[in-house]
């Protein structure tokens, strides 16, 4: 009875490490190599216990810490190469602000963040800051930002066609008095406050011409700053207040 027993279990066993090796040569066979991350499919830990960078899983955060000594995989210290690693990932990406080190100013570029969102690292009680030096300039503007006070001295955007800019626990500061912020060419414009706020009395922040400007206050204390939007002939701005708490300060100036 014990031998007969014993040679099942040797079938048995048998039987499923014939198996397990089919299979294994099976995946083996149907990954790339450059999807394998490693060889034969095995990740390694580094002295550090992580997993080694080319072995990481991919994701779509990325972390801009200015003044950070060792940056890698997906923190950054410098905002070129922070935008140049957005370009080899497809869909929709955050970029998280940290200022735990510096305070974050954001360079002059030229960015596309169409399918960004901007954010902090971390939580804080008030909003982090972010100055962006004169001259940037948005070609894509962000998805939606996510408690931050974004700080702006120049025109930052010329929206030619159908665009939205999206703002939750946040605020737009603008302080230059030369040019608009946002120049609304044609197409319409979308503004979308989520418990946020548009700032920079007497500063033009939307530039509207002969097209559309719509205002959508959606919760918590909105608020647009007095004579932020000018408008030429022919322009139009509808407010829409969904269930927020909205100043209306007589923020539209224009014939």
């Amino acid at each position: 009875m014990k031998s007969h027993l014993e040679n099942l279990i040797n079938i048995e066993s048998n039987s499923r490490t014939t198996e397990f090796n089919s299979l294994e040569s099976a995946l083996l066979n149907k990954l790339n190599t450059s999807e394998k991350g490693a060889s034969l499919g095995l990740a390694t830990l580094g002295n550090d216990g992580k997993l080694n960078l080319s072995e990481r899983p991919f994701q779509n955060v990325f972390i801009f810490r200015p003044g950070e000594t060792s940056p890698s995989y997906n923190v950054f210290n410098n905002w070129t190469n922070l935008v140049t690693s957005l370009t080899y990932t497809k869909g929709l990406k955050y970029i998280q602000l940290d200022d735990t080190l510096q305070s974050v100013t954001i360079p002059f570029d030229i960015s596309n963040l169409n399918e960004c969102i901007l954010l902090p690292r971390y939580k804080k009680e008030t909003h982090l800051v972010v100055n962006f030096t004169s001259g940037f300039k948005f070609i894509g503007l962000p998805l939606e930002i996510i408690g931050l006070r974004l700080q702006f001295s120049s025109r930052i955007f010329d929206s030619t066609s159908t665009n939205s800019l999206s703002l939750t626990d946040s605020i737009l500061e603008y302080t230059s008095s030369v040019e608009s912020c946002i120049d609304i060419v044609s197409g319409n414009f979308y503004v979308f406050l989520k418990n946020s706020s548009i700032q920079g009395t007497n500063k033009t922040v939307f530039s509207v011409r002969s097209n559309s400007l719509h205002l959508y206050a959606i919760s918590g204390l909105c608020n647009v700053d007095t004579s932020t939007i000018t408008g030429l002939p022919g322009a139009t701005l509808n407010i829409f207040n969904q269930n927020a708490n909205y100043i209306n300060q007589n923020s539209f100036l224009g014939p």
